[in-house]
């Protein structure tokens, strides 16, 4: 049996979204210009990104499960409209897929 070219193309694409231990990198001074709730649904199921767009970059608010990051929810309630952060962020951007990189951690700068 032959898999068509985008069943392998979504395939890498959910395969990479789990890897927030790839592409690991310190961003320095990065201040929070907004939090957004995005909303999908598919099947029945309604998805939720908690995105995050800075001066550094947009990310997503996640629990990333390769690196052992479970508190997603108290980083998200951590960060603040106007303030600016040290984030380290892993995974890959992949526009075609609108997969974004993870923030899997937070100082104050």
């Amino acid at each position: 049996m032959k898999l068509a070219p985008i069943t392998l193309a979504v395939a890498a694409a959910v395969t990479l979204s789990g890897c927030a231990a790839m592409n690991q990198q310190w961003h320095t001074g990065c201040t929070v210009n907004a939090k957004d709730v995005l909303y999908s649904s598919a099947d029945g199921n309604t998805d939720r990104t908690k995105r995050l767009t800075t001066s550094c970059g947009s990310f997503d608010v996640s629990d990333a499960l390769s690196v052992g990051q479970f508190d997603s929810w108290d980083t998200w309630q951590h960060l603040e409209v106007g303030k600016t952060y040290d984030l380290k962020t892993g995974g890959p951007r992949i526009g075609f897929f609108s997969m974004f990189p993870v923030v899997i951690e937070v100082r104050d700068a």
